[in-house]
């Protein structure tokens, strides 16, 4: 489900593409599915990738706000699988130049559009475009395509639709980060296992522990340097978890609650 302004680019998906998928790796069977960024806020859409038995909950955000670690470490205790959250470190001087231009002021725009605009000469003498009919009525014929006649006419009928790109020691925000990242794994319990990593990027230094301990985190078990977040995991955790507390299971009270996604069949992948 797009959000806000993205709304105005992407559609709705199709429950189809909730599907949870198996694959091997290291020889390992593995079943992972994805939420992206906000689709993680919903209850009933993480509910049926939980149905799913996923082992590794994949969830790509551009929040890179610090409400969502939580949201993450629910996410694992709940559904008693791995996640991995991958995120966005951008900076304000990274963005295309169509983001960073700002806009003409709008009373720069009312200013050239509130010229005196000097009178045609040919102005008196044009057409008139009114009769009077008998009566008090005046009659107004619609004008036809209007020419452009003059250089200050022009700028009237276009004006310009960005102002200049400011000078470089006049960048509004410069190396700011606009997303600061916040990449993360969890374990199937709730437990961090690496990150968040934050204003890290991989252009930043070739060292990561130098990068590490600069940030102050403990580059023990992951790269933060180059953007790289590593953890050894133990698949089998997530079935332990599930004899704890399987909330697609009996705890959940599937004979009372019933989740049902129009074109997407919730059973789990079979072995």
């Amino acid at each position: 489900m797009p959000t806000g302004t993205e709304r105005l680019i992407w559609a709705q998906g199709s429950p189809s593409t909730l599907k949870a998928v198996t694959t091997h790796l290291n020889g390992i069977r593995v079943t992972l599915a994805a939420a992206i960024c906000w689709e993680n806020y919903m209850p009933l859409l993480r509910q049926s990738l939980y149905a799913q038995n996923v082992n590794i909950y994949l969830a790509p955000t551009a929040d890179a706000r610090e409400t969502w670690l939580p949201l993450m470490r629910t996410v694992a205790c709940e559904g008693r699988t791995f996640v991995l959250s991958a995120n966005q470190c951008v900076r304000y001087n990274e963005l295309p130049e169509w983001v960073t231009c700002p806009p003409v002021p709008q009373t720069q725009q009312m200013q050239v559009q509130t010229q005196t605009q000097p009178r045609s000469p040919t102005a008196a003498h044009r057409k008139k475009h009114s009769i009077t009919a008998e009566g008090p009525h005046e009659i107004v014929w619609p004008e036809g395509e209007k020419k452009v006649e003059t250089e200050a006419e022009a700028a009237v009928a276009a004006p310009p639709a960005v102002a200049p790109a400011p000078a470089a020691d006049g960048v509004p925000h410069g190396d700011d980060f606009v997303c600061r990242g916040g990449s993360c794994i969890v374990g199937c319990q709730g437990e961090v296992l690496a990150g968040p990593i934050w204003e890290v990027s991989a252009d930043d230094a070739p060292d990561s522990d130098v990068t590490a301990r600069a940030a102050g985190i403990d580059a023990d078990g992951n790269a933060v340097g180059d953007g790289l977040l590593v953890a050894e995991i133990d698949l089998e955790d997530c079935e332990r978890g599930r004899l704890d507390m399987d909330v697609a299971g009996s705890y959940s009270r599937n004979d009372a609650f019933k989740l049902t996604v129009e074109g997407l069949d919730l059973s789990p992948p079979p072995f």
